[in-house]
């Protein structure tokens, strides 16, 4: 028996699984630009008809260049910014955090509690340093030293 999540978003809130379908296809292939396994074990735990996302192949290309130049920004901060803050806005179903934590940033993802709740439900809780915020995008950041801190 299969014991898939049941994914119920429709509208915008759907569109967080856009790059989570396509950062699970680009692991697969033995050329990745990007590696996320953990996105490869979430698309296999939903059930949800994944031949809805029709994109053409450059428009993946597209978003994974993408993804791939906001972890080199994170990590770039990161370097310049030992106890820096990282506050990740709408962050869906990314993986951000678990792909570029250097063992010492503070990451706060913010979104709906929808996107937070899916999260909560296929890849985990929150832990330590890496904090999820239900929060819109037009609040006050929840962080203390915004001069140590980087949108993304």
């Amino acid at each position: 028996m299969d014991n898939k999540f049941s994914v119920s978003l429709t509208g915008v809130p759907e569109t967080l699984l856009i790059p989570l379908y396509i950062r699970a296809k680009e692991s697969q292939r033995p050329d990745a630009m990007l590696k996320d396994d953990i996105a490869v074990a979430v698309v296999d735990q939903l059930d949800y008809d994944f031949t809805r996302i029709k994109l053409q192949r450059h428009d993946q290309l597209a978003i994974i260049l993408r993804l791939r130049e906001f972890d080199r920004f994170a990590r770039d901060f990161q370097a310049a910014h030992p106890d820096g803050v990282v506050v990740h806005i709408g962050f869906g179903l990314d993986t951000r955090f678990e792909r570029v934590d250097d063992g010492r940033v503070e990451w706060y993802d913010l979104d709906l509690p929808n996107a937070i709740e899916l999260r909560r439900k296929v890849i985990g809780e929150q832990r330590g340093r890496y904090r999820r915020v239900n929060i819109s995008v037009f609040a006050p950041v929840p962080c203390k030293n915004l001069n140590r801190s980087i949108l993304l």
